[in-house]
């Protein structure tokens, strides 16, 4: 990977988490947020490279509560209207405290009266399809936990890539 440095935010959404950060970065950062916050799951999501349909999502890195659906997560990482999102799930994004000054890591909260941040552009007709280790589609039901406990990658991270086409897997 890059040597770890604070990268420009362009560079950052534009390079694969795995290629900006060492694996040891990666592993090191993955076990302080387990011990620091052991009901969320680190999460990085980034674009499908040869997707031309999407534009990049702002963020790339998540704390998911563990009981958390995936179609809920697919759900915050539209761009929703803030009243309809919060009247569905009740979820919202804010910065957390960084690891280190260069790292934000945007929390899911569950309180209702609080809303949450755009995190990509999409039209209603846009579909997304958030895809895990080799292409599989993981069931909208499935809860973070139980994806990421079948799907984390070596470093502690679950890695999931979106696409605005279903190419991977089967619904």
């Amino acid at each position: 990977g890059v040597a770890e440095r604070a990268l420009p935010a362009w560079l950052a959404l534009s390079m694969s988490y795995r290629d900006a950060h060492s694996f040891e970065s990666r592993r090191t950062q993955a076990l302080a947020i387990r011990a620091k916050h052991p009901d969320r799951i680190p999460v990085i999501v980034e674009k499908r490279p040869r997707d031309a349909t999407l534009p990049l999502i702002d963020k790339k890195k998540f704390l998911v509560p563990a009981d958390l659906t995936v179609g809920q997560f697919v759900y915050v990482i539209r761009k929703v209207p803030a009243h309809t999102h919060t009247r569905r799930c009740g979820v919202r994004v804010v910065p957390a405290r960084p690891l280190r000054r260069s790292a934000r890591w945007p929390l899911l909260h569950r309180r209702p009266s609080l809303c949450v941040s755009q995190r990509i552009a999409l039209k209603p007709e846009q579909a997304i399809f958030l895809f895990v280790s080799k292409g599989t589609l993981p069931p909208t039901v499935a809860t973070c936990q139980a994806v990421y406990d079948s799907h984390k990658d070596e470093d502690g991270f679950l890695y999931m890539t979106y696409s605005g086409e279903n190419t991977f897997g089967t619904v």
